[in-house]
């Protein structure tokens, strides 16, 4: 029992001392005060380690505060200041009856962006290497000739952006454009002109172009990590086009008695196709400033091209692993659109209480003298040596003719 009114009382003193709370003292330098209780919001100022701000209200992790030099409000993170034992209640703002309370952003991990843009610099690890074979007929025998086309890593470029759905779920969409230029190997068995079966070896290289460009549709969700981080997880489709060159025949030279052939060059075709794989990706951004900053991303996408060539296809892997670094911009919220202001009410005119006016003409008696009918309605303080005076009003007195 004991125990139980120790806790209970505990647990008072604390409602006690947190309702008393009044002030904040910051904990770091450059802490910054915001407009809006979100980590994306514009600052307002920056506060140094030590420096004690008013507490208005508290609203989930925010503190809304008020600066007792410059009076200017804004609100600080709770993590950010510690609270300090004040003489009074924290005041609350009010809300006019009737009135709906403007809501305050719940959670800090919300993200408050419309968007973002990134463009990149981006190393990919290339398509595994492949082998393509053609048959055709010399010297009345069948002959094939089989070319080896390398994998190649090199730079790319990539860019696009994403767009906010609902909460913290956004459509992103990415370009990535590459250019590879190799050596493919070809080999092959050129049949003898004079004798069956004594087919004369032969070897050489071709020059081999590849394009490949890829539009990555991904549905994001973003993750605001503290006040300069921005992290985006996301997976969805990608669409590939392949433009790639394919060894479609051979020349060679060859002298008498033509045991031996030599290689002298290849003809080359460049067909292209397209296909649609899957991919995902994480991006991670880190802004210097309120909407710009730089990044990093990875992503792995892969998709099989089918590639036309002679009388069938030879299907070719695009895609792969790819890493990129580059510029980050973000695309801020606008604010809520004010409600126009209503006109002011005209002010009720104000009647003229025992005030007459002495008109020329008037018989004696009639009307009001100096400072006798006026001097009657009005207060004291309004009468100069008995006679009125202008009133703290827009209402003049006139003087009798």
């Amino acid at each position: 029992m004991r125990k139980r009114i120790i806790i209970i009382l505990a647990f008072v003193l604390l409602i006690a001392v947190h309702a008393s709370a009044q002030q904040v003292r910051v904990k770091g330098n450059r802490t910054p005060l915001r407009d809006e209780p979100t980590t994306t919001s514009t600052v307002l100022a920056f506060y140094q380690m030590g420096t004690r701000l008013d507490v208005i209200d508290l609203a989930n992790g925010w503190y809304k505060v008020r600066d007792p030099q410059t009076r200017a409000e804004g609100y600080i993170m709770a993590t950010l200041v510690e609270l300090l034992p004040g003489p009074t209640p924290t005041p609350r703002v009010p809300v006019r009856p009737g009135a709906i309370a403007p809501p305050h952003e719940t959670n800090p991990n919300r993200w408050t962006d419309r968007g973002y843009v990134v463009l990149n610099g981006v190393y990919q690890s290339g398509t595994p290497a492949f082998s393509e074979a053609f048959t055709y007929t010399e010297y009345v025998e069948k002959t094939t000739i089989t070319t080896d086309y390398p994998t190649k890593k090199g730079p790319a470029f990539d860019g696009g952006g994403a767009v906010k759905v609902w909460r913290n779920l956004a459509v992103g969409v990415s370009v990535s454009l590459a250019r590879r230029s190799t050596e493919g190997s070809v080999s092959g068995a050129i049949p003898h002109p004079f004798y069956f079966d004594k087919a004369r070896s032969i070897s050489g290289s071709a020059a081999i172009e590849r394009s490949e460009n890829a539009v990555h549709v991904q549905a994001l969700w973003v993750i605001p990590a503290g006040q300069r981080f921005l992290i985006a997880v996301g997976a969805g489709p990608s669409f590939f086009s392949v433009k790639q060159s394919l060894v479609q025949s051979l020349s060679f030279s060859q002298s008498y008695p033509y045991d031996t052939a030599m290689f002298t060059s290849a003809t080359v075709s460049q067909p292209s196709g397209s296909a649609v794989g899957v991919g995902g990706s994480v991006d991670v951004g880190y802004y210097f400033t309120r909407n710009v900053g730089l990044g990093g991303m990875v992503r792995y996408a892969r998709a099989t091209v089918p590639l036309p060539t002679h009388d069938s296809t030879v299907e070719v892997d695009a895609g792969g692993f790819e890493a990129g670094l580059g510029l980050r911009v973000r695309l801020p919220q606008g604010k809520p659109k004010k409600a126009p202001a209503k006109p002011p009410i005209p002010a009720k005119p104000v009647k003229r209480q025992g005030v007459s006016r002495h008109r020329r003409g008037d018989p004696p008696g009639r009307g009001a003298s100096p400072g006798e009918g006026v001097s009657a309605a009005l207060p004291a303080r309004w009468l100069v040596n008995d006679a009125p005076r202008c009133a703290p009003t827009e209402t003049r007195f006139d003087p009798p003719i």
